[in-house]
């Protein structure tokens, strides 16, 4: 039996999508892995098939290495990053092929392509191997709340037991508005809103930021708008000269995801998000908000409850459930050193590349 591999090709996607269910047990559709794989702003994705040569039949699609293409900055400067994504080979062929190798070399085809790679996380054999192939474990994924004890913990624990007590936030959050509140000034945006220039906001903020995905208009309407997962929603904050764009989603329960936020001031990151949480309370029935990003940011939610820290995991700490937050594989490619990044490079990331697919 002969293993060859080979770049994707228009009409893989059903063959791929097959694979992944048959490995993930996930039904994926084609508009879900076009819009995942295809149709990213920054360009068609690194995707790459492994194949096993049967006699008097047609190749069969056993494995797949991914890497997501992704817009990003460092302090202000377009770069592109790659996030390795639907790493997977069928369990019968694992011990018949040589992966290691098949990666290294992967990786040898695209590394110059981008500035920065990444990986969510991921198994033992998988990090044994991006540690041998250069990838940094410096930083781990972080979560973090908005709220306050006994509430936090409350909520969690109800979205098990009581999940009809989950709140509805489209009829706020679906409609235009802008108001006052707290000295603040909170306004809805809307996809086909075109009024407030995101575009400019992100050239006066994205400076202030090391490591970070882009937020342009066309980024962000990718992300998150066009987001074929779930729904969101885009708050506008102003507070004097400084701006914040707050994205939200809701999953379960009576709490919401901060999925990005982002403005012209970052050290006011936890004030903001806390007076976002305040304005969700009172207009949503809201008990907490939720975001996860790498413990190299923390000082921009400083005062902010750690996953750690709440009531809920430290009794689960006391009987020996503790859960350790997943490091963050990151590599910064020969491209990416001519742009002034290093390994020490501070990066701020949120809970849309965390989520693997």
């Amino acid at each position: 039996m002969k293993f060859t591999h080979r770049r994707y090709q228009n009409g893989d996607a059903e063959r791929i999508n097959a694979l992944y269910f048959s490995i993930s047990g996930i039904q994926r559709s084609l508009p879900e892995f076009s819009w995942q794989w295809l149709e990213s702003p920054a360009g068609e994705s690194e995707i790459w098939l492994i194949e096993a040569e049967l006699p008097g039949s047609e190749p069969k699609l056993i494995g797949h290495h991914g890497v997501m293409a992704e817009n990003f900055c460092f302090r202000g400067t377009p770069i592109r990053g790659g996030k390795t994504e639907n790493t997977m080979v069928l369990p019968e062929y694992r011990d018949k092929i040589l992966y290691p190798r098949l990666e290294k070399d992967f990786l040898s085809n695209y590394q110059d392509k981008f500035d920065i790679l990444f990986s969510t996380t991921g198994p033992a054999p998988a990090l044994r191997l991006r540690k041998a192939l250069g990838y940094t474990f410096e930083q781990a994924w972080q979560t973090v709340y908005f709220g306050s004890e006994p509430a936090i913990s409350l909520s969690l624990f109800s979205e098990k037991i009581l999940p009809k007590l989950a709140i509805d936030p489209g009829p706020v959050l679906d409609t235009p508005g802008k108001e006052s509140w707290q000295g603040l000034t909170i306004e809805t945006i809307l996809p086909q809103q075109s009024e407030f220039d995101l575009d400019n906001l992100w050239a006066s903020a994205s400076a202030n930021y090391g490591v970070t995905p882009s937020r342009t208009r066309r980024d962000l309407e990718w992300r998150f708008w066009n987001n074929p997962y779930k729904k969101h929603w885009m708050l506008k904050i102003g507070h004097e000269s400084d701006i914040f764009v707050c994205v939200l989603s809701h999953r379960k329960g009576r709490g919401l995801f901060v999925d990005d936020i982002y403005g012209t001031t970052p050290a006011k990151t936890i004030q903001i998000a806390n007076q976002v949480l305040s304005w969700c309370r009172v207009k949503l029935g809201v008990t907490y908000l939720r975001t996860t990003t790498t413990t190299d940011c923390e000082s921009f939610f400083s005062g902010a409850r750690y996953f750690a820290d709440t009531w809920l995991m430290r009794g689960a700490s006391l009987i020996g459930q503790e859960r350790e937050q997943p490091k963050m594989p990151r590599k910064v490619t020969d491209r990416g050193k001519k742009m002034g990044i290093t390994d020490d490079s501070l990066w701020y990331v949120t809970p849309f590349f965390l989520e693997g697919r």
